[in-house]
């Protein structure tokens, strides 16, 4: 039984020599009309580098593209952004409207029972000092 050049095999040879997929299926004789049909008789392994390659390609020269730049600086600005609200809503727990409950400004774990005055460096030039009330739990 004689086969047709239609449905002749492609020899491997001939596609590692391909740089992408319209010129393996260049290398086939055929035109780019009937692509599809000589694609999908390819084999598996063949058919999947030729379409890694290409996807390759592909996102290449749109990564190059100046406005796909600034679109994705700013997608991934957003999504930054996004993360970060949403890991102090978490941290903040399950309702954010109350607000904590107040804990020891030295361990940071218990409540407190009272305020002790500690000095904190002023912002003015001469170098003054302000009172400043911390809660302390008594504990630490």
């Amino acid at each position: 039984m004689q086969m047709s050049l239609r449905d002749r095999p492609v020899p491997v040879r001939d596609l590692r020599r391909a740089r992408s997929i319209a010129s393996a299926i260049n290398a086939m004789g055929r035109s780019r009309r009937s692509a599809g049909n000589a694609h999908s008789r390819l084999a598996p392994s063949v058919r999947d580098a030729l379409k890694r390659r290409y996807k390759r390609d592909y996102m290449r020269r749109w990564r190059s593209d100046p406005r796909n730049i600034a679109q994705e600086a700013v997608a991934r600005k957003q999504g930054y952004y996004e993360r970060k609200c949403r890991r102090v809503l978490q941290a903040l727990g399950a309702s954010a409207a109350e607000p904590p409950a107040p804990v020891c400004g030295f361990c940071g774990h218990r409540a407190p029972i009272c305020e002790v005055e500690r000095l904190s460096i002023g912002t003015d030039p001469k170098g003054s000092f302000t009172r400043v009330l911390v809660p302390y739990c008594g504990n630490c």
